[in-house]
Order: structure tokens, then sequence, then C-alpha cells
């Protein structure tokens, strides 16, 4: 098989080819990504990369996520220790995470009862987007605050600050069809000033959840 050029088209034992440009170079792409890598000892080690794209390509936009952004802002009254009244507002039948897996459930224990959450100021940011039609992926931040010193003299609670602490949550949700759907969820929680020793520790939840309905 012989090939040549001729009038910047590619002929081959006779038959004319003609050459186009690359159409992939036609448009403007903005990519942002981040990359984790970690040596768990000297025989394995563990590296996790993940890259969003948008822009336009070809005449065409990419990356079609409907994305959102949410803020919110919550606030639970605290008991005042210093008053004959209780002040704190009593969530009724909110005993459930409603925004977050970790912290209610898990911490409000020693404070009040399991998923009892009160005594709260929260300031959220969160991100959502549709990276295909079957999967939706969010991120949250949670700025933590006290409303009063409730537990000031007990054991892990200090009583001159009221910040509870920084939380993370990510989500990766699926469905797949209307049997097989799932989730990927992790959280990170950075305590602040408001716990002390034996508290204070930082905290995190894995989950990962696989459903066959019928």
């Amino acid at each position: 098989m012989t090939g040549s050029l001729a009038n910047g088209n590619r002929t081959n034992n006779g038959f004319i080819i003609p050459l186009a440009a690359d159409p992939s170079d036609d448009g403007h792409v903005s990519a942002l990504g981040g990359r984790i890598e970690t040596q768990l000892n000297a025989d394995w080690k563990v590296r996790a990369e993940t890259a969003a794209e948008w822009g336009r390509r070809n005449g065409r936009d990419m990356g079609d996520w409907k994305q959102r952004l949410h803020v919110g802002y919550e606030f639970l009254s605290g008991d005042d220790p210093a008053s004959a009244r209780n002040e704190a507002f009593d969530p009724l039948w909110g005993r459930w995470p409603q925004w977050s897996e970790l912290y209610g459930p898990y911490t409000y224990g020693s404070e009040t009862r399991t998923g009892e959450t009160t005594n709260l100021n929260r300031l959220n940011l969160g991100w959502a987007a549709k990276v295909h039609p079957t999967t939706e992926i969010s991120l949250d931040y949670h700025a933590v605050f006290a409303d009063e010193n409730s537990k000031c003299g007990s054991a892990g609670f200090s009583c001159g600050d009221k910040f509870r602490g920084h939380l993370v949550a990510a989500w990766a949700r699926a469905k797949f069809d209307k049997h097989v759907s799932g989730h990927l969820m992790a959280e990170y929680f950075f305590p602040g000033d408001y716990y002390i020793a034996p508290k204070g520790d930082e905290a995190y939840f894995l989950r990962a959840e696989l459903l066959l309905t019928y």
C-alpha cells in the first residue's frame, strides 16, 4: 500500500482521502481537579484522583451537570444555665440525622439524647451537581456553634467558647434503574473550643450502601 499528499489531501492507491482538521481543538475547556496520595506501608501506596471539566467544545456546552449552590442557616435556642427556666428548643419528633449522619446522632448523646439536636447555630454552604444521568454528587460545609454554654462544668465542655467546630460532608447518590440504587458518603468533623479534654477529638464517618428493590 502506498500513499502521498496531493493538494492537501492524502492519496491511497489512487483513492483521494480528505484531510480534515481535528475538531477537538475547537473550543475553550477549563478543568479543576485534585489528587490525594499516601504511603500505607513499605509495600502499598494509595492514590485517588478526580477532575471536572466545563466550557464549550465543537460548538456544544460540556458537562451539563445541572449544578446548584445552596446556603442555609439554622438556629435552635439553648438553655441558659444561669436562669431558672429551660430555654432549650425541643425538637419534638425531629430526632433524626437531618443534615449530618455523624454530628447530630452521635455527638448530642452527651448533651441531651441521641439525635436530639438543640442549642445550635449552624451556617451551611453546599454544592450539588448531576454528573451523570444516574448519579448526583454533593459537598457541604457546616460551621457549627452553640447558643449557650449549657454544659459548663461538665466533663469535656468549656465554659467560655461556643464554637462547636467544622463539619464537611460529601455524598455520591446513584439510581441505576427502578431496582438498583445506592450511595457513598463521608463526613469529617474538626472540633472547636466548645469541647475540651477528654472530648475534642476529630471524628470521621464513612458509609457505602447498595439497595435492591423489588
